[in-house]
């Protein structure tokens, strides 16, 4: 019997082992995937959290923030970029077409076939630690932003805040999260909250720190840790602390507060953007104005086109 075969048949035993002796083995498989997204060196990877149906938000952010062609200046020349949308699945053809079509004309969609809901949402973030881990080397990253896709980031004071933080691009940075630091928080044991966990779920009653997930930066180094951490922990429903909260204890990173940097007014964003426009980089934008990526990006860089398409 050849090698190969021999290692194909040693495979065939081993590997359902293993699998059944990780806590959270991530037993998925792709529907989408455009694994050629990372085959170059890229400054920024933007890795966007996006429901199925939510086309329009990604329009918006392809058109204004997450362009390649709108990435700041580094010291070195103009930051390189690339945006990778991840997606669960949806139990509608109409939609799932849809994302078929898109994910063709853009080439930046992953879609895995768990079922894209509140409660999985730690799937999606590990389907993007997987993802990373697997079509991207860590070389060829400088940092890693982290959001969903309700979010306005300004790419251009993002660089300059880096750089006055952390000496990022010029200095290599390493183990590293940046993002609005949570520390010692209380569980929420309300019943009927939105985040409402139980005992059962989560027995200490305080969580460790973490970030929340609405935008957050790392840098690769950290991403094969982190996956093989995740497939060794017991699944957790609330993505934020199980992503940076649990995956992180015990790496000894180093974490850079930027909280005051995020504005989570939703429908008061345009009022405060133009009352003190250099005031945050991070924005939470209501997912029905879509319009507002639009708007806040002309405000700051009113010498830009952009298409809006009102679908």
């Amino acid at each position: 019997m050849e090698w190969k075969a021999v290692v194909a048949l040693l495979a065939s035993f081993i590997l359902p082992i293993v699998c059944n002796q990780l806590k959270n083995p991530h037993n998925f498989n792709y529907i989408l995937n455009n694994p050629d997204i990372c085959r170059e060196e890229i400054d920024f990877l933007i890795w966007v959290h996006s429901g199925p149906a939510n086309y329009r938000r990604r329009i918006a952010l392809r058109e204004t923030w997450a362009n390649p062609k709108n990435m700041p200046n580094f010291p070195t020349g103009l930051a390189t970029a690339k945006v990778v949308f991840f997606l669960g699945a949806i139990r509608n053809d109409t939609i799932q077409r849809r994302i078929v079509f898109e994910s063709e004309v853009y080439q930046d969609i992953v879609q895995e076939d768990y079922i894209d809901n509140y409660r999985n949402l730690t799937y999606k973030a590990m389907s993007g630690l997987k993802w990373i881990d697997k079509h991207c080397k860590s070389n060829q990253i400088k940092i890693i932003l982290k959001t969903d896709d309700d979010m306005m980031i300004f790419t251009d004071r993002l660089q300059r805040h880096l750089q006055s933080m952390t000496g990022f691009p010029t200095r290599p940075v390493t183990n590293t999260i940046i993002c609005d630091v949570w520390v010692n928080r209380k569980v929420e044991r309300t019943a009927g909250m939105k985040w409402s966990v139980s005992k059962d779920e989560f027995s200490r009653d305080r969580y460790p720190t973490y970030c929340p997930g609405l935008a957050l930066l790392m840098t690769p180094d950290l991403v094969h840790k982190l996956w093989i951490k995740a497939l060794e922990t017991q699944y957790f429903w609330v993505d934020d602390v199980f992503f940076t909260g649990l995956l992180v204890e015990n790496l000894n990173v180093t974490w850079v507060q930027m909280g005051s940097l995020f504005h989570f007014g939703g429908a008061l964003l345009p009022k405060t953007f133009v009352k003190d426009p250099s005031n945050f980089i991070f924005g939470h934008v209501f997912s029905y104005r879509t319009d507002l990526f639009y708007y806040l990006w002309r405000r700051v860089n009113p010498s830009q086109d952009v298409i809006y398409h009102p679908f």
